[in-house]
């Protein structure tokens, strides 16, 4: 059954635009997606599509505006595959990876038909690309061809083409005057078009007349009379291209064999493009010129289409997102905001600066040799730093964590998994931190310097973990020396996690793999090592009483309560001042009653992060469950986002953090980073600067007015200009929220009205107003 969805991306994409320039609204989202990476272009009149692995965006040729649309404007999934722009039927056909397809009118309306996505299909379900012919879209699926009916926006039939029905994986799809060709991984497949029953595997043919018929075609077209074909070759530069005509395959020795990425045809020339360049050639197979440089970059094409004027030609690249280029040699790039990958593993904030690094490693902790790199956002802005520009993380990988220096946004330290620790300052490489030129011990037996954490103390001290030996705490101070930390050998933990530190000044180290948390107190005398203390938790009784030695995350909220998430949700250590004071310090699961029976909080979820906002309250980030909000004491849930019931991109949630001055939640997920505008922020220490916004309030706003910069959990009222009560609240941390409704549920009317704030104790008060139209 086909699942219709309207939603007016137009409308999304004005109102979006409006929030970005006030920054997002409370209760709304952004992503934060990777937009340098073009695998596909469509041309539309008066636009031009580009879709990245991940999301969409377009560029207006009238205005020059770009417009991104992700799941958050309204796409019903990520992972695109392949667009094509139906020019009868102003629509745009966009299919995923996991064989979901969303139709895109020209005026924002979507539809959503997830038919294929939905069926049970063993094996390969992805769409390779779509083929367009007259009102129909046909898909080149990895276990045949799916065809749609545009019109009636509902899939018409399925070919199996395979021996006896089988499925084959089907790339490309072209037409000529009486054939339908479908390029596969096992040779190239025919049928007339004609044929009263495609759906009948009989029907198709596979040719045998090509030199290796067996071979993987990925791409075919039709241009002046001929097919064209790429052959592939598993050998680096050893595809093939190859024209039927007059009922024979010739070579086409224009080209040598090269790596061929994708012919296409436009504005009546056929553009091949290879490797790093593009060539066109005229209806006479000559060329028009070969464009091998973007002004001094080198090219990574993945598609290329003229626009519908034929003035310029979209070029979708690997590196340098859209290219609008003109006469071969003209271009320039079109990129939206974002950062360069997707991939995440680990999130800071210091400051006003977030900063994320793209390492990790498996379920073993072993390495995932990812190419090192990392990038920081502030005022809007993704600064990228990656082995393509920065020549010092050519040979680095896997960084699993990353700090800001307080007060200092552009001084950074990024910990590796391997290679020691980098640091940067002003956007320049300064030195590596390893075993060779420091005091940072490596792992037993080995070279390998393995990060685990990073975090810096309030005297701008950088606390560091490594792993594999029993010296597994550094510290880096101002001055550059490193001071290494010697512990028992029962303390040695295989793998050591991040570092976190409360309000005692206690440093708490997680132990992932099953082996509890380490406290270790300097007692503030970083040089010192005679009056250090240092504790294991484990599950005993008195000694922590962990219900699951599996700690992955642990964060200290306002009250200085240590919250431990493990492979079984939640404990929580209320008074860790008593671990070297004497005292109780053991843990203690937070039940809660769930469907009618009281259970420990999240006891079946995989906790990998807990991030503290400003009201105290939990985000907390799972493997498989999203992220839920709950309350500053656990007892209620607040906030459960899904895929689902929201546009998070994944359910695997990789870290958390929370921007102080306006509550954007930032979640790392396995799919990328995507923000929340929550309604709590960092309290200020005084009312002298309120702000209330937006104001004024249109008459078609439906979402929250904040008052903010307030002191924490103060008082605060909306009145009329008569000194009539509208509303009452208290602030979420340093800001309170009203949703534009009075006490008995209505929308005021307009005119003027009177914010009131103050304190518990009446210390701090002040007063603001603005303007509301019903």
């Amino acid at each position: 059954m086909m699942q219709r969805v309207f939603i007016s991306l137009q409308f999304f994409i004005l109102f979006f635009a409006i929030c970005n320039a006030q920054g997002v609204a409370i209760g709304d989202w952004r992503d934060h997606l990777p937009y340098s990476t073009v695998i596909d272009v469509a041309t539309a009149p008066e636009r031009v599509y580009a879709a990245t692995p991940y999301s969409l965006f377009y560029f207006d040729l009238n205005t020059g505006e770009i417009n991104r649309m992700s799941k958050v404007e309204g796409l019903s999934d990520i992972g695109i595959s392949s667009i094509e722009y139906s020019s009868g039927l102003d629509m745009l056909v966009i299919s995923y990876t996991n064989a979901n397809i969303d139709l895109l009118s020209y005026d924002g309306e979507l539809y959503n038909l997830p038919d294929i996505k939905r069926k049970n299909i063993i094996g390969n379900k992805s769409i390779n690309n779509i083929f367009l012919y007259d009102n129909y879209a046909y898909l080149s699926c990895g276990f045949g061809i799916v065809v749609l009916n545009l019109t009636k926006k509902e899939v018409k039939d399925t070919y199996y083409i395979g021996d006896n029905g089988s499925y084959v994986n089907v790339l490309d799809i072209a037409f000529d005057d009486t054939l339908i060709y479908a390029a596969t991984d096992e040779g190239i497949y025919t049928a007339y078009q004609n044929s009263p029953n495609l759906a009948y595997f009989g029907n198709w043919n596979k040719l045998t007349n090509l030199s290796s018929p067996d071979r993987e075609f990925s791409d075919v077209e039709f241009f002046n009379n001929a097919v064209f074909v790429i052959q592939k070759d598993p050998a680096y530069a050893g595809d093939s291209i190859f024209y039927y005509q007059n009922n024979t395959w010739t070579y086409f020795s224009y080209y040598d064999d090269d790596e061929y990425t994708t012919i296409n045809v436009s504005n009546n020339q056929l553009i091949v493009i290879g490797y790093t360049w593009i060539e066109y050639l005229d209806n006479t197979l000559s060329s028009l010129g070969v464009t091998y440089t973007y002004s001094g970059d080198v090219p990574r094409p993945t598609s290329a289409e003229y626009s519908t004027d034929g003035v310029f030609v979209f070029v979708g690249d690997m590196n340098y997102g859209l290219m609008k280029t003109w006469n071969i040699w003209g271009n320039k790039k079109i990129i939206p905001e974002g950062p360069y990958t997707s991939s995440v593993f680990s999130l800071d904030i210091t400051g006003n600066v977030i900063s994320g690094v793209n390492g990790g490693y498996n379920i073993s902790y072993e390495n995932l040799y990812r190419q090192g790199g990392f990038y920081t956002f502030a005022d809007d802005e993704w600064d990228s730093y990656y082995y393509f520009l920065n020549n010092e993380l050519d040979t680095v990988y896997d960084l699993l964590c990353i700090e800001t220096v307080n007060n200092d946004a552009d001084h950074i330290y990024v910990g590796s998994y391997g290679q020691g620790l980098l640091e940067y300052n002003d956007g320049s490489f300064v030195r590596f931190y390893d075993k060779d030129n420091s005091n940072l011990s490596s792992v037993e037996s080995s070279e390998n310097v393995n990060i685990g954490g990073l975090h810096f103390d309030e005297d701008g001290n950088l606390w560091i973990t490594t792993m594999g030996n029993s010296d597994f705490l550094s510290v880096l101070k101002p001055d550059g020396s490193i001071n290494t930390y010697s512990f028992p050998p029962s303390y040695t933990a295989s793998v050591v996690g991040d570092i976190v530190i409360d309000q005692s000044g206690y440093k708490w180290i997680n132990l992932p793999r099953g082996e509890g948390i380490i406290v270790f107190n300097d007692n503030g005398t970083v040089d010192n090592t005679s009056d250090d203390e240092y504790k294991k938790l484990s599950s005993s009784v008195s000694y922590g009483n962990l219900h699951n030695l599996y700690v992955n995350t642990i964060s200290v909220d306002r009250d200085n309560e240590i919250w431990i998430g493990t492979n079984e949700g939640i404990t929580v250590i209320y008074s860790p001042e008593n671990i070297f004071d004497g005292g109780d310090f053991d843990a203690q699961q937070i039940l809660v009653e769930v469907g009618g029976y009281v259970q420990p909080l999240l006891e079946s979820e995989v906790v990998t992060c807990i991030e503290i906002d400003g009201a105290n309250r939990k985000w907390i980030g799972t493997e498989k469950a999203g992220v839920f909000l709950i309350s500053e004491d656990g007892q209620d849930e607040i906030h459960h986002f899904t895929t689902e019931n929201s546009p998070l991109l994944s359910d695997e949630i990789k870290d958390i953090v929370i921007h102080p001055d306006d509550g954007e939640v930032f979640i790392a997920t396995s799919e990328g980073i995507i923000s929340y505008r929550g309604t709590a922020t960092e309290p200020e220490e005084n009312l002298d600067s309120i702000l209330i916004f937006p104001n004024p309030v249109q008459s078609d706003f439906t979402g929250y007015v904040a008052i903010t910069n307030l002191v924490e959990n103060a008082y605060v009222n909306i009145t009329d200009m008569y000194g009539n009560l509208v509303y009452k609240t208290r602030a979420y941390g340093g800001q309170a929220v009203w949703n534009c409704t009075d006490l008995n549920g209505e929308r005021p009317a307009t005119g003027v009205y009177l914010v009131f704030v103050s304190n518990g104790d009446g210390a701090f008060k002040n007063a603001g107003k603005f303007m509301f139209y019903n």
